[in-house]
């Protein structure tokens, strides 16, 4: 069914539940998950100006911040789920669906933070891109916080 599980992660708890699924999963019907952390380079633009220490001081930053994230998901992974860790720069979404073909991935498994109104509209919503251009399922989590019930 499934042999290749994607779980792009950006090492929030929505994130680290999808990874919990999706090595669950793996470890039911023997696949490989492939964890990816996507640096933006929108977030660590640079500013105007001879900055170029500070800009690599923030490179860094992302890039350990990436590494962590995808880290988290071996992390919770069990003996028997080989994972393999990425870290890509570019636009989230797209990496997702550049990585999906490349990898010939059968499942995406990927967070939501459950944006609504404004928020949404300006930040946008990677999840909801990446159900839309992919060409494989996607399954969602979402954490909620113990206050919620969750």
């Amino acid at each position: 069914m499934y042999d290749t599980i994607l779980v792009p992660t950006d090492g929030s708890e929505s994130a680290n539940v999808a990874g919990r699924h999706a090595t669950g999963i793996a470890t039911a019907v023997d696949a490989d998950v492939h964890a990816l952390s996507v640096i933006d380079p929108k977030e660590c633009a640079s500013a105007v100006g001879d900055v170029s220490e500070l800009n690599e001081r923030q490179r860094q930053a992302y890039e350990q911040r990436a590494t962590e994230a995808a880290a988290a998901v071996t992390a919770s992974a069990g003996p028997d789920v080989a994972v393999e860790e990425h870290v890509l720069c570019g636009t989230p979404s797209q990496a997702i669906e550049e990585f999906v073909t490349r990898n010939d991935a059968d499942l995406v498994a990927m967070g939501t933070h459950g944006r609504t109104g404004l928020k949404r509209q300006l930040v946008g919503s990677v999840a909801e891109r990446t159900i839309r251009t992919v060409p494989v399922p996607v399954l969602t989590a979402h954490h909620e916080s113990p206050a919620d019930g969750g």
